[in-house]
């Protein structure tokens, strides 16, 4: 029997559902065969040291498990573990030295353990790898230089960073997958350029002030998102070079001074867009994107120009949606400019949740023939009048309805 009488006493309180009524030797077979195991809300403040006997063990979760502060260090006899992956182990500080000997460890997370300091720093001996994920990390000050000499990482998660990001990724050449979403750098440096099979690039939320050239090196790159940059200020003209890959481009909440030029050759991106905030006008290239038939645009009364723009550029509009920038400026949108009018092709314009605007072009907006829908839900300020309606006779008006006559 490999599991003394303590060990098997052990096991039956953790797993008391799976081993009641089981003998000794039954419990002893069954450790012993156990190939998935998931630990779920244990009161105890360590792990069995006797989970290193679990050899032929190949998925192993701990998963709310609060009072837990490290692994036991006979973890690194698990020979077979293919997947650990430890979840809201909010005491967590560290991972044992003995991590690094799990030679067939293909997927590490480590997600929401916000104590957990930094990773084990023979990290490189884990060359199997090919997920590595660390989200939150809140109290990692520098990136193990041996992350970089696992050369089958496909998949790397390292969110809400304080570390800088060294010129050292570019040796990831199998990476695909990039997530630094909420970290605290400011530039990525030129060598992510390198990452010749990188397909999905997550920075959202970053304090990200610029993209290097570099990233229109790119060339498998089908998602970029930069949601929540509000330190970003624009995109590089190589972003260009990004036009036969690049199918999602995520600018939710930045505030760009300008799109690039090159801008028109993202011939990928799909058919519904949203712009980044801070716009008065559009390049001409981007006339080259005229399959783009759904917009979504966060405004303010200064910034009204960019209605003129894209009815001159992409005249294909046919759903407009408009937000109110004033959740992110000291500026709110008040009004539509008569220029609304100009969007020929348009048959959804959706105002909802505009709580600060007052005025409508209503004649502008009665030349709309093909208008179908539009939706004035949560516009509490905005009054319409009753000839506006007359004027849109053939168009569903969502969120008011027509004054009485007296």
């Amino acid at each position: 029997m490999n599991f003394s009488a303590d060990d098997i006493s052990e096991w039956k309180d953790i797993l008391c559902d799976e081993l009641q009524n089981k003998t000794d030797d039954e419990i002893n077979d069954y450790l012993l065969n156990l190939q998935e195991l998931t630990l779920y809300q244990l009161k105890c403040e360590s792990l069995p040291k006797s989970l290193g006997k679990l050899r032929n063990l190949i998925y192993l979760r701990v998963w709310s498990c609060p009072n837990i502060t490290t692994l036991p260090e006979q973890i690194g006899q698990l020979a077979n573990l293919s997947e650990l992956r430890v979840l809201y182990c909010e005491r967590l500080m560290h991972l044992p030295n003995s991590v690094c000997q799990l030679l067939n460890l293909k997927k590490l997370q480590l997600s929401d353990c916000h104590q957990f300091g930094e990773l084990p720093e023979q990290m490189g001996q884990l060359q199997q790898l090919e997920v590595l994920e660390r989200h939150s990390c809140l109290y990692m000050q520098s990136i193990p230089k041996q992350i970089w000499q696992l050369k089958n990482l496909t998949e790397l998660t390292l969110t809400a960073v304080n570390a800088v990001l060294p010129d050292d990724i570019g040796q990831l050449r199998k990476l695909q997958k990039l997530n630094l979403s909420g970290s605290q750098f400011k530039n990525l440096p030129d060598n992510i350029g390198k990452l010749e099979n990188l397909c999905l690039l997550v920075l959202s939320y970053s304090n990200l002030k610029a993209l290097p050239d570099t990233i229109g090196q790119l060339k498998n790159l089908k998602y970029l998102h930069l949601n929540g940059c509000n330190q970003l200020t624009g995109l590089p003209e190589s972003i260009g070079q990004l036009g036969n890959s690049l199918q999602t481009l995520e600018l939710d909440g930045c505030d760009f001074m300008a799109l690039p030029n090159s801008i028109g050759q993202l011939k990928r991106l799909p058919n519904k867009w949203r712009l980044p905030m801070g716009l008065t006008s559009l390049p001409e290239q981007i006339r080259e994107l005229s399959f783009i038939c759904h917009l979504i645009i966060t405004i303010d009364d200064k910034h009204l120009d960019i209605i003129e723009h894209i009815a001159r550029l992409l005249p294909n509009i046919t759903t407009l949606e408009i937000r109110d920038a004033g959740y992110h400026s000291n500026c709110s949108l008040t009004r539509l400019p008569e220029t609304i009018g100009q969007l020929w092709a348009l048959q959804i314009l959706d105002l909802s949740g505009c709580e600060y605007l007052r005025i409508l072009p209503e004649q502008s907006i009665g030349q709309l023939r093909n208008l179908k829908i539009l939706d004035l839900h949560y516009c509490p300020k905005l009054k319409v009048s009753n000839e506006f309606f007359d004027a849109l006779s053939e168009c569903q008006i969502l969120g008011k309805k027509r004054k009485k006559q007296s």
